[in-house]
C-alpha cells in the first residue's frame, strides 16, 4: 500500500516537472522573442528596456550600455559576435555590461550575446542587437596656413576627413599669392611668392571625394605674406691669414671675422646692402706685416647675394741712410708679397756746412751690396735697406796772395796735405816794380780731417830789393834830369855884340834905347816818362819848364813814401820827404848880351 503511494506521489512530481519545464521553455521563448527587440535583457520577468542602440559615427568615440534583469541568481555575460570593429564589449557589474571605443568603418552591425543566469534554476538566453555606425563628416580639418616670405620657398598641405578617397582639390575663390599654385591631387601650395605680394591674400578652397555621390566640403582661408627677404652670405678669404676685420653693413659695424669664416644675413628684398670690411688688417704679432683687402666694400641684392673678400699679404719695406742724411729715400712702403722693390738715391748729400756725404753702396736684406744708386729686388718678407755713405770735411785754405794746392773735400779719418804753389809774389804798384814781394809764413802743412777745417796762410812783406833799387832809381833820375838840363841849355844861340861905330855919339834919349825882340830860340821837345803812372804818357816839356819837372820827380817821391807807408802798416816811421829842387841850388840862366851898336 506504500508502495503504491510512493509510486503516485513520484508520477504527479514527474508530471509537474514536465509542465514546469514546458512552462520555462515558454517563458525562454518569449524572453528570447523580447530580447531580440530590446538591448535590454532578461532571462525571466524582463520588465522594461532602454531604446533600440545608439547609432555611432566613424573616428568618433562610441558608448552604450546592456541591462539584463530578472535574472534569479548571477547573471553572466558571453562574448559578443559581430561588434562593429573599434569597439569593445565589456562585462560590469552583475546584469550590465558595456560596449565602447571608435568605431573604424561604416555600416549597420547585428551581433548575438548570451546572458546565463545561476538560477536557480540555472538557465541562458541569446539575444541579438544592431548598431548603426555612419561615416564620418566630409569637410576640411586643416584650420590655419603658415605665413610665407617673399622671395623664400612656401609649402603647406590641406587635409580632410569623411568621404571616399580620392580627393580632389580645388581654388573656389579668391587667388593664391603670386607665385604659389595648388596642387589638385595632393592639395599642397607650393612655390616662392614674388617681389610685391607682401600682405594677407584670402581664397576659397574646396574639395571633392569620389564616392558614387560626390561629396564637397569648402574652407576658408588666408595666406600672410611677410616683405620678402634673401640670404647673402658674407665670407672672409683665408688669404687673411691672421689678425680679423669688421664686417660692416651699410656703415654698421655688424661682425667680425677671420680668414676662412663666414656669415648669412636675411635682407629685404628690393634693397641692395652695401657689405663692406676693414680695408687694412694689422698683423698681430708682426708689425712688418699686414693683410690688404682687394674689395673694400661690395654690394649685394636678390640677384647678387653672396660675397667674398680676399685680402693680399703686403710687407714693410724700410729704405734709411747710414749715417742718417737729409735726403728724400724714394722706395719706402709697403709692398704686395713677390712684387718687385725699386729704391733711388743721390749720389752726393750735403750736410752742415763744411760736411759732405758721398753715396757708397746699398746694403740688401740678404747681405748683398749694389753700389748703383738704383737698386731692385723682389719682396718676400719685412725687409731694411740701407744706402751708406762716406762722409767727406771740407779743408779750406784762405789766403789773399798765391796759388794754394790741397784744399777740397777728404774722407773722414784720412790726411790732407796742401802747399802754397808760389811763396812770393810781387807786391802791387810801384813797391812791387821795384821787385818787392810778399812771403809765405806757413806755405805748406797736413791736416787730420777728423772735421770740417779751415787754414789761413800768412805773408809778410819783403822789401829788400826795394830798399836798393829805389835810391839808385832815384839818383839816375836826377841824372837823368841834369843831363837834360845842361844839354838844354848847350842848345840854346849865343848873342854877338855888335861893333860901335866910330861916329859922334848922339845923347841918350830921354828913354831908354829900344832894343829889338830877341831872335826865338827853336824849342827842342823832350819826351818824359812818369814812372808810376797807369801806362807811359807822353808829354811835351818847353825848355823852360824845369821847375814843372822838378815838381813831378816831388809828387813821384811822395806817391813812394805812401806806398811803403802802407806796406809797411800803420806804426811805420815817417820816410825822409824829398822836395822839389831848391831854388837857390838850381843853375840860373845866362843873361841876354846887349846888341852893339
Amino acid at each position: 500500500m506504500k508502495f503504491a503511494r510512493r509510486s503516485e506521489r513520484l508520477r504527479g512530481l514527474h508530471v509537474l516537472s514536465l509542465a514546469l519545464r514546458l512552462l520555462l521553455v515558454l517563458v525562454l521563448m518569449a524572453l528570447s522573442l523580447s530580447f531580440l527587440s530590446s538591448p535590454v535583457l532578461g532571462v525571466s520577468n524582463i520588465s522594461s528596456y532602454p531604446a533600440p542602440l545608439p547609432q555611432g559615427q566613424v573616428g568618433i568615440p562610441y558608448s552604450a550600455t546592456l541591462t539584463a534583469n530578472g535574472c534569479v541568481g548571477t547573471c553572466t555575460w558571453g562574448t559578443p559576435i559581430g561588434l562593429p570593429a573599434g569597439l569593445i564589449f565589456t562585462p560590469s557589474a552583475g546584469n550590465i555590461a558595456a560596449i565602447s571605443g571608435t568605431p573604424a568603418a561604416p555600416g549597420t552591425y547585428s551581433f548575438n550575446v548570451t546572458v546565463n543566469d545561476s538560477g536557480p534554476p540555472s538557465s541562458s538566453a541569446a539575444f541579438s542587437a544592431t548598431i548603426i555606425i555612419n561615416p564620418p563628416p566630409f569637410l576640411i580639418t586643416t584650420t590655419d596656413l603658415p605665413q610665407g616670405k617673399e622671395g623664400s620657398a612656401y609649402i603647406a598641405t590641406f587635409s580632410a576627413t569623411g568621404g571616399t578617397l580620392p580627393y580632389r582639390w580645388n581654388l573656389a575663390s579668391g587667388n593664391l599669392p603670386s607665385g604659389l599654385t595648388l596642387g589638385g591631387t595632393t592639395g599642397v601650395i607650393t612655390g616662392t611668392p614674388t617681389r610685391g605680394t607682401a600682405g594677407t591674400h584670402t581664397f576659397m578652397i574646396s574639395v571633392t571625394d569620389s564616392s558614387s555621390t560626390p561629396r564637397t566640403a569648402q574652407q576658408s582661408f588666408s595666406i600672410y605674406i611677410e616683405k620678402g627677404v634673401f640670404q647673402s652670405t658674407i665670407s672672409i678669404s683665408s688669404s687673411l691669414q691672421a689678425g680679423s676685420t669688421k664686417v660692416m653693413v651699410d656703415g654698421r659695424t655688424a661682425t667680425t671675422l677671420k680668414g676662412g669664416e663666414y656669415i648669412t644675413f636675411n635682407f629685404d628684398l628690393g634693397v641692395t646692402r652695401n657689405i663692406s670690411v676693414e680695408p687694412i688688417v694689422a698683423h698681430p704679432t708682426d708689425p712688418g706685416t699686414r693683410f690688404k683687402a682687394r674689395n673694400e666694400s661690395i654690394s649685394v641684392s636678390e640677384f647678387q647675394p653672396s660675397a667674398e673678400f680676399v685680402y693680399s699679404i703686403e710687407y714693410l719695406v724700410n729704405v734709411k741712410t747710414e749715417p742718417l742724411v737729409n735726403v728724400q729715400l724714394q722706395g719706402s712702403g709697403w709692398y704686395p708679397k713677390d712684387i718687385a722693390m725699386n729704391a733711388i738715391t743721390k749720389t752726393e748729400v750735403e750736410g752742415n756746412p763744411g760736411t759732405l756725404y758721398k753715396f757708397a753702396y746699398w746694403l740688401l736684406p740678404v747681405n748683398q751690396k749694389v753700389t748703383t744708386e738704383q737698386v731692385n729686388f723682389t719682396v718676400n718678407s719685412p725687409a731694411t735697406v740701407t744706402a751708406y755713405y762716406d762722409t767727406y770735411y771740407k779743408l779750406t785754405i784762405e789766403s789773399i796772395y798765391g796759388l794754394v794746392e790741397g784744399g777740397g773735400w777728404y774722407k773722414t779719418g784720412t790726411q790732407a796735405r796742401w802747399t802754397v804753389v808760389n811763396d812770393k809774389v810781387p807786391m802791387p804798384g810801384i813797391i812791387g816794380l821795384f821787385q818787392g814781394k810778399y812771403k809765405a809764413v806757413n806755405s805748406t802743412g797736413t791736416e787730420d780731417m777728423k772735421e770740417p777745417k779751415t787754414v789761413t796762410v800768412f805773408w809778410e812783406p819783403d822789401y829788400t830789393l826795394p830798399y836798393i833799387l829805389i835810391p839808385i832809381t832815384i839818383l839816375v833820375f836826377i841824372l837823368v834830369i841834369v843831363g837834360i838840363y845842361i844839354l838844354l841849355r848847350r842848345q840854346q844861340p849865343h848873342i854877338r855884340p855888335q861893333p860901335i861905330p866910330t861916329a859922334a855919339v848922339p845923347p841918350p834919349p830921354p828913354y831908354p834905347p829900344y832894343m829889338p825882340p830877341p831872335r826865338p830860340i827853336p824849342q827842342q821837345h823832350t819826351t818824359v816818362v812818369m814812372i808810376g803812372d797807369k801806362g807811359e804818357q807822353t808829354k811835351q816839356l818847353p825848355q823852360s819848364t824845369k821847375e814843372q819837372l822838378m815838381e813831378k820827380f816831388g809828387e813821384l817821391l811822395e806817391k813812394y813814401e805812401t806806398e811803403i807807408k802802407a806796406s809797411l802798416g800803420t806804426g811805420a816811421t815817417e820816410l825822409p820827404k824829398i822836395g822839389a829842387f831848391p831854388q837857390e841850388k838850381m843853375i840860373s840862366a845866362p843873361s841876354p848880351i846887349p846888341p852893339q851898336s
